[in-house]
C-alpha cells in the first residue's frame, strides 16, 4: 500500500486546522468565559469534549457517512437550523450576563466532556472545518488510516492548544474586567459577535 505523504498539502491542512481552531467561535468563546470565571485549568473537560465530538464527526465524514445528508437535504437544513439556534442562544446568554464575576451565568458552568462533544453537532464552525477538510485535503495520502491519524491528530493538537490559549487570555484579563462595567461590556461584545455569526449563517 502506498503511504506516501504529500507534505505541502499536509502543511496547508495543518495551517487550515490551526486557523480554524484559534479563530473566534462558540468553542473559543466558552473557553474564554471559563478562563475568566474559573481559570485555565477549568477547560480540560471542554477541550476533551471538543476533540471527541469533532473526531467522531470527522471519522463519519471520512467513512462517507455524511454523504447521506446529500440524499436527505432536509437533514442538512435541520442541522444548520440547530447550529444557528445554538449560536443565538449562546449569544443571548452573553448579552444578558451581569457585570460581576460573583455571578455565574449558565454559559460558564463547567461543561462535561459529553456536553462539549454533543455541542459540536450544533456548532456551525465545526461543520465548516469538517467540510473544508473533506473537500480539499483528503489527497494528502492514499492510506485511509494514515490520513485519519494525521487529520485527527492535527486537529486535536490545534484544538487543545487553542482552547487553553483562549482560557489563559480570559484568566489574564480577569482583574481588568472587574473594574466598573467592563465585564458586562465585554460579554455584550461577545454576544453580538455570536449573533452576527448566526445572522451570516442564515444567508449561506
Amino acid at each position: 500500500m502506498n503511504t506516501t505523504l504529500n507534505l505541502p498539502l499536509y502543511l496547508a491542512f495543518a495551517w487550515f486546522a490551526w486557523v480554524g481552531s484559534i479563530t473566534p467561535g462558540p468553542n473559543c468563546s466558552l473557553a474564554l468565559a471559563l478562563g475568566i470565571h474559573h481559570g485555565p485549568r477549568s477547560v480540560w473537560r471542554h477541550a476533551l469534549g471538543i476533540c471527541l465530538g469533532l473526531g467522531i464527526l470527522m471519522m463519519l465524514g471520512l467513512l462517507g457517512t455524511l454523504d447521506l445528508l446529500q440524499r436527505w437535504p432536509l437533514a442538512g437544513v435541520a442541522l444548520k437550523a440547530a447550529g444557528i439556534a445554538y449560536l443565538v442562544w449562546l449569544g443571548w446568554q452573553f448579552l444578558r450576563a451581569g457585570a460581576s464575576l460573583d455571578e455565574e451565568p449558565g454559559y460558564v458552568r463547567r461543561p462535561s466532556i459529553l456536553g462539549s462533544a454533543l455541542m459540536q453537532v450544533s456548532n456551525p464552525k465545526a461543520w465548516l472545518l469538517i467540510t473544508g477538510t473533506l473537500g480539499a485535503y483528503q489527497g494528502m495520502t492514499s492510506s485511509f488510516w494514515l490520513k485519519a491519524a494525521l487529520i485527527l491528530g492535527t486537529f486535536w493538537a490545534c484544538v487543545i492548544t487553542a482552547v487553553y490559549i483562549w482560557a489563559w487570555l480570559g484568566s489574564s484579563i480577569r482583574n481588568w474586567l472587574q473594574v466598573g462595567r467592563r465585564l458586562q461590556t465585554f460579554n455584550r461584545l461577545l454576544g453580538l459577535s455570536l449573533l452576527a455569526t448566526a445572522a451570516w449563517l442564515v444567508g449561506q
